[in-house]
């Protein structure tokens, strides 16, 4: 009797706990199931967000680069709207780095991309750095299936890889035009330190088409500009920068969401485009990455 009294004081003493247990992995295997239920609704809403946006694109309208003075106009004016709603005092000036950038890299003469970014104070990466860092030899026997020279200069090897890039596979690596509607077109402000470097993430139709794949390229600069970015960053205030979406069409007639990046120069109204080309992609299943010269 005494063993069966021992063993019903046990079993009430047990039970309490074993019904607690089997609760606590009740409500866990509910939470999981509602969190996976909103990972699911979430990744659902992401890709729908995705294939509308998508969609759009087939009825956007797309503007030459080759004619500057209709992108200076349409997407010009659309991308000074979107940075307006935030920074309208600097407005004018992203506006014009984007549309400078684009049209003298794209629909200019690699020798006329080069006069732009001297004449607006950027400063060429020594070719060490770039043989180094970004792998320059590599590249360039990739473009050309040949080595890199032992004996050439900067302006010519940059001329070189630029041009390149115009035809190379199709002109897949190349802009030949933007969507410049308001709703192509978005900007996003933050702060970037040693303690968070990244870039804000945009939002609209690039940033739904961004958000699907992350970004399929890798930028190789060759221009810096000429002050000291790096010492912003680390100081104790960060450095001020914005994020331009948009939307381009490809010489293989791809249409890719792309982002610039820019930086503003402690206590002036100069923005300068820092960090790489960004493009996104639009295309199902595996895609090549895309080597970005610029």
């Amino acid at each position: 009797m005494r063993r069966s009294s021992s063993r019903r004081f046990v079993l009430r003493r047990l039970a309490p706990a074993a019904c607690g247990v089997i609760l606590a992995s009740l409500v866990g295997v509910v939470g999981y199931q509602r969190a996976s239920a909103r990972h699911t609704e979430s990744e659902q809403g992401r890709v729908a967000a995705f294939e509308a946006a998508c969609d759009a694109l087939e009825s956007i309208e797309f503007v030459p680069l080759a004619e500057r003075g209709v992108v200076a106009d349409r997407l010009g004016r659309s991308i000074s709207r979107a940075i307006a709603r935030d920074r309208s005092i600097h407005a004018e000036a992203i506006s014009k780095e984007c549309v400078d950038f684009l049209v003298s890299r794209y629909a200019e003469t690699p020798s006329g991309y080069a006069a732009w970014r001297r004449s607006a104070a950027y400063e060429p990466i020594d070719l060490d750095v770039l043989k180094s860092k970004w792998f320059l030899a590599e590249a360039y026997k990739a473009y050309t299936s040949e080595d890199l020279p032992s004996e050439i200069s900067w302006d010519d090897l940059h001329l070189s890889m630029v041009g390149i890039q115009r035809s190379y596979q199709k002109g897949r690596l190349s802009i030949r035009a933007v969507a410049g509607s308001d709703e192509t077109v978005v900007a996003s402000f933050g702060t970037i330190s040693r303690r968070d470097n990244r870039f804000p993430a945009v939002g609209g139709l690039p940033g739904a088409l961004l958000d699907n794949g992350g970004s399929i390229s890798t930028a190789a600069p060759w221009w810096q500009p000429s002050i000291d970015v790096d010492s912003m960053i680390e100081s104790d205030a960060g450095a001020e920068v914005c994020v331009v979406g948009l939307v381009a069409e490809f010489g293989d007639g791809k249409r890719r969401p792309i982002s610039l990046s820019f930086v503003r120069e402690p206590a002036g109204s100069r923005w300068w485009l820092v960090s790489p080309l960004s493009v996104g992609v639009c295309e199902h299943g595996k895609v090549e990455g895309i080597r970005i010269e610029y």
